[in-house]
């Protein structure tokens, strides 16, 4: 069955959707605060004279299978909510992600007149986006290069004690030390 795709360039069109976007954005979604509805809200309200909504919504008939969501930055196509965010995805459940994914995909690449370029950045390995490509079907896959840029681990700094330690002996090691 094939999905129908909407292009998003009014915000107020996405509030008429953002029920579903935060329920693909919840805690049981396994998404993240910089996927949440709030996030976006704060975003739009702080960047929304820098970019253009260029967001893809994905449907089976009546049905909302899920959100890409993007912005135009000049000509360059980024994530809803770049550079700020740390981690982004596609917006859906997780059995619609190929479908999802490939619909928006397909939609952009017809549809190329406003955008030249896409760098759709922090996309964790674990993300629906990364777990799709592999099924995606060679006319959508040949336009994407997957790019590994660097790991972001995070060291929780607490007292002093066992954390402590554990913090000065990453701080002693020779790769953590610039000059």
């Amino acid at each position: 069955m094939s999905c129908e795709c909407e292009l998003v360039t009014d915000f107020l069109r996405l509030q008429e959707v953002s029920a579903d976007w935060q329920r693909w954005a919840s805690p049981a979604g396994h998404a993240n605060i910089f996927q949440s509805w709030a996030w976006a809200q704060a975003f739009w309200k702080a960047h929304c004279d820098e970019v253009r909504l260029h967001s893809i919504l994905v449907r089976d008939q009546e049905k909302l299978l899920g959100i890409l969501p993007l912005v135009l930055r000049g000509n360059t196509l980024e994530f809803f909510g770049s550079p700020e965010s740390d981690s982004n995805d596609v917006l859906c459940e997780d059995r619609d992600a190929v479908r999802v994914l490939g619909a928006a995909l397909a939609a952009l690449l017809k549809n190329q007149g406003s955008w030249n370029a896409g760098v759709l950045n922090h996309v964790p390995a674990e993300s629906r986006i990364v777990r799709s490509i592999p099924e995606l079907p060679w006319s959508l896959r040949r336009h994407l290069q997957l790019v590994f840029r660097c790991p972001s681990p995070t060291i929780l700094v607490q007292e002093a004690g066992e954390h402590s330690r554990t913090l000065d002996s990453l701080l002693m090691r020779k790769s953590s030390c610039r000059i």
